[in-house]
C-alpha cells in the first residue's frame, strides 16, 4: 500500500504511487466496478453549469461519456460530451470529505483537474488534483441517482464504492 500522506510534493506522489497513469486522450464511459450497469453521469442530461453528477444505469447518451484531455502534468480535465467546454470539477473548489461534483465551465482550475491511478486493468481511483488523498465516490450501492462525490482514501481505501472502470 503507498502511504501518499507522508509524500512532501505531488511529483514524488506521482513517481511513488502511481498517480498520474496515462490513458489515451478520447471519449470513455467511468462505470462502478462494483455494478458497471451503472455509469457517471449528468443528472437529467443538462448541460449547464452546477448540474450534479449522479450515476446512473448506462444509456448510451452522451450524458455518460466523458472526454479525457491531458494537462501536461500526468492530470487530466475530463469534459462532458455533452459540451465539451462543460468538465467534472469539485464545488465551491472545495476537496473536502463529502464535497460535491458538478459540471463547471472549464476554466483550468485545480478544481477541474484529475489524477488516475491505476487498480487493476482498466481500473482506477480517481483523485483530485488539489488534494490527492480525496477521491470519486459514490458511497452505498450503486442505483439510479446516487450522488458522487469527494471521499478521503483512506477512509473507503478497501471499499469498492472509489474504484472506477474506465472503458471505451
Amino acid at each position: 500500500m503507498c502511504f501518499i500522506a507522508l509524500i512532501a510534493t505531488v511529483n514524488v506522489a506521482s513517481a511513488e504511487c502511481g498517480l498520474g497513469v496515462e490513458i489515451k486522450e478520447g471519449y470513455y464511459i467511468i462505470s462502478s466496478i462494483v455494478n458497471q450497469k451503472f455509469c457517471l453521469d449528468v443528472q437529467k442530461g443538462v448541460a449547464a453549469e452546477n448540474t450534479n453528477i449522479q450515476l446512473y444505469h448506462a444509456n448510451g447518451t452522451k450524458a455518460q461519456k466523458w472526454y479525457f484531455q491531458s494537462a501536461g502534468d500526468g492530470s487530466y480535465y475530463i469534459r462532458s460530451a455533452l459540451d465539451r467546454n462543460l468538465v467534472l470539477a469539485i464545488k465551491n473548489n472545495a476537496a473536502v470529505e463529502g464535497g460535491n461534483i458538478q459540471l463547471a465551465r472549464f476554466n483550468g482550475s485545480k478544481a477541474q483537474r484529475w489524477y488516475l491511478q491505476k487498480v487493476d486493468k482498466g481500473e482506477y481511483h480517481i483523485r483530485s488534483y488539489i488534494e490527492y488523498m480525496m477521491v470519486l465516490n459514490f458511497n452505498g450501492r450503486p442505483a439510479d441517482k446516487v450522488n458522487v462525490k469527494l471521499s478521503d482514501f483512506f477512509d473507503y481505501g478497501d471499499k469498492d464504492s472509489i474504484i472506477w472502470n474506465i472503458h471505451k
